[in-house]
């Protein structure tokens, strides 16, 4: 079974040669690697270039110009350039442990009926095994949807090992115009969209790095715009949901709307 690891990259010349060092270091073999770049104008290009030169595994694209900006279109272009029967989505500052392709194959193998599963994954400062803080424990107990609505995000973006085929059939896609959330969205859609899946209760097999800036950077105006453009999503969820959910969790969703719009107005006074 082949895999292919999408990772969208944006002036990360810092990075991302420990994050593809971090895919060459897999014990299984059979994968490819699609680095599809937003724009750099650092030396991220040329470095990425480098490696695919060494291996032919490595593969390099640009976001196309009739797409949207971001990395949602890149992971979107990177599935349509795809091969492999499986899918995994690396952020270009986060690693893969060295068994992590190996140890999910081996378990979708032997549990076939899952359309995508979910691996856990540990925060890290500057190097693996500096911060043990996990990305996000099992929780049977709590609703799936629930979790999501009360910012208790399940899964990271590296944690989905996808059937691609599945993926495909279902038409599930990353939404472009999310500045934000871009994750959550993109499970929360496999949720109503019926995915067969699975939490695996295993050690971490992937490492999130902490960034040490983004939201003290981003302005009043465009938090708002932001927390905007959330409401319009969460209506979005609540129509989309018609009777897959009982009417409590659409009015959980409608009701978090309201809380984020009262913040929005209470900031503007």
């Amino acid at each position: 079974m082949k895999i292919s690891i999408i990772i969208p990259s944006f002036n990360r010349e810092n990075l991302i040669s420990e994050t593809l060092d971090s895919v060459l270091s897999q014990s299984y073999q059979n994968w490819e690697c699609l680095v599809v770049d937003d724009g750099s104008t650092d030396q991220t290009t040329s470095i990425i270039k480098d490696f695919a030169k060494k291996d032919i595994r490595i593969k390099y694209f640009t976001r196309p110009a009739t797409s949207q900006k971001g990395a949602n279109a890149c992971r979107n272009y990177g599935i349509s350039q795809s091969k492999g029967d499986y899918l995994v989505f690396l952020d270009s500052d986060d690693l893969l442990a060295s068994w992590a392709l190996a140890e999910r194959i081996s378990f979708t193998e032997q549990n076939p009926s899952f359309e995508v599963c979910f691996f856990p994954g540990l925060l890290f400062n500057k190097s693996p095994g500096d911060n043990n803080r996990l990305w996000n424990s099992i929780k049977p107990e709590t609703d799936l949807i629930t979790r999501f609505l009360t910012s208790d995000i399940p899964w990271q973006t590296t944690g989905g090992f996808w059937e691609r085929k599945t993926l495909l059939e279902k038409s599930l896609t990353w939404n472009e115009g999310l500045m934000d959330w871009q994750d959550g969205d993109f499970h929360l859609k496999a949720l109503l969209k019926g995915f067969k899946l699975k939490e695996v209760d295993v050690l971490p097999d992937y490492f999130i790095r902490i960034a040490t800036n983004g939201a003290s950077n981003i302005s009043s105006k465009e938090k708002s715009e932001r927390k905007i453009g959330m409401i319009t999503y969460l209506h979005k969820v609540g129509s989309d949901m018609q009777g897959n959910y009982n009417t409590s969790k659409k009015t959980s969703i409608y009701a978090t709307a309201a809380e984020i719009t009262s913040d929005i107005n209470s900031e503007l006074t």
